[in-house]
């Protein structure tokens, strides 16, 4: 039988989920995941989805995107994000271990809050540090990568996303 690997993304989540695990389930349902039910429940092939947070890594310094002096919404809410070479990692040993018919989160371990981590990016780049807009209720979707790690024995190159030189 042929198989997919389809590459999804973490914002199939909502922004109040609180901790986010790949056997949630979803409601409503967000387009994406009509999208990924779409492969995963055909018949012709096996298919696994990968859930990326957002990327960061080579020519995608988190500093950058508010150098032009962007605000950032809410500032207390937490980070969900991922290394480009954690991406590829996961797709070669999801690909090597044939690890079919699941669903994973890839997203590093640790989840500062926006402002935290957009600040430290940006002074690290030299550039002015955000404006920040507090909302009273921060989102608090922290995407889980327990599943990842412990079915596919993973471990992150950037478990932790401070840690990240540019």
């Amino acid at each position: 039988m042929q198989q997919v690997l389809f590459i999804s993304s973490t914002s199939v989540y909502p922004n109040d989920a609180g901790v986010c695990q790949e056997s949630d389930l979803l409601v409503p349902e967000t387009n994406l995941r009509k999208i990924e039910k779409c492969f995963t429940d055909n018949t012709d092939f096996e298919c696994t989805v990968l859930r990326l947070a957002g990327l960061i890594g080579r020519k995608r310094h988190p500093g950058r995107f508010f150098a032009s002096g962007k605000s950032i919404k809410d500032g207390f809410a937490k980070v969900n994000l991922i290394h480009q070479a954690d991406c590829i990692k996961l797709i070669e040993t999801i690909l090597t271990q044939q690890a079919w018919g699941e669903i994973f989160n890839g997203c590093a371990d640790n989840h500062p809050t926006k402002k935290d981590y957009y600040t430290e990016m940006a002074l690290s780049l030299g550039v002015p540090k955000p404006d920040y807009i507090i909302a009273e209720n921060s989102a608090t979707k922290v995407i889980s990568n327990e599943k990842v790690k412990r079915t596919l024995d993973y471990q992150f190159i950037y478990p932790n996303i401070l840690d990240v030189s540019f």
